[in-house]
């Protein structure tokens, strides 16, 4: 009989640690999420801040020259990455099909590659909706 009651004790002691550890994980997880989220969103800020200054000081050329000239290498990272999928993945690559159409540009062919292989546009894209 007190073989029983220690192991319900145990038992019932081990549950609610391993309830409490797994919830603190999740916690974790989530903070560790939003860190990540909040990181992602000030770079992306500090980012535009620094294209829109470099756009009202004249040097609107050159700094689409310069991130044109970066679009490959930065698709060839994310297509290593195996997060970087689903609808973000295309409307991403939409834009930069958008931006290589807008300067003139020939389109790499391993950007091609992955131009062709997009899905279609939903309607809500303007150029979709334009047929362009």
């Amino acid at each position: 009989m007190k073989k029983t009651v220690w192991f319900g004790a145990g038992l019932i002691f081990g549950v609610a640690a391993s309830g409490t550890f797994f919830h603190m994980w999740e916690s974790k997880q989530e903070t560790l999420r939003k860190q990540e989220e909040a990181r992602y969103f000030l770079g992306s800020l500090a980012d535009q801040a620094i294209t829109a200054t470099q756009i009202y000081e004249g040097n609107a050329k050159e700094k689409a020259d310069l991130i044109l000239s970066r679009v490959p290498e930065w698709i060839d990272s994310l297509e290593s990455n195996p997060y970087a999928e689903g609808f973000s993945k295309s409307a991403a690559m939409w834009s930069v099909e958008d931006l290589y159409l807008a300067s003139g540009q020939p389109i790499p062919q391993n950007i091609k590659n992955i131009l062709d292989h997009l899905p279609p546009r939903p309607p809500c894209n303007i150029r979709a909706r334009t047929g362009q």
